[in-house]
């Protein structure tokens, strides 16, 4: 099991968060503490780097469902980008694939 971790890289137009390990109930609220600083630093395009993301549970997707919902009412837009073949299927078994814009 990879720890969960969160790194942000920034370029001139988003933010990425790159995200690694298990989102669940206990690294949840790291994710949606994380997307509020990026927001209060003013950044309104936010990418979320799913690559590593190797696990999502229930208070994962509440919590990704979460962040779409603050970066929406920012004004900005959430995007997912690389997620691994099993977050892909979870996200089209709860048909948040079509919530979410995935790249």
């Amino acid at each position: 099991m990879t720890p969960f971790e969160l790194e942000l890289s920034r370029d001139g137009r988003a933010t990425t968060i790159h995200v690694t390990g298990e989102l669940d109930v206990a690294s949840a609220p790291a994710l949606r503490a994380c997307v509020v600083s990026v927001l209060e630093q003013g950044q309104r395009r936010v990418i979320m780097d799913l690559a590593k993301l190797e696990f999502v549970d229930s208070t994962g997707l509440g919590a990704l469902v979460g962040a779409r919902k603050r970066v929406r009412e920012s004004g900005g837009e959430l995007v997912l980008t690389n997620p691994l073949p099993q977050t892909l299927k979870l996200l089209e078994l709860t048909g948040l694939n079509a919530v979410f814009m995935i790249i």
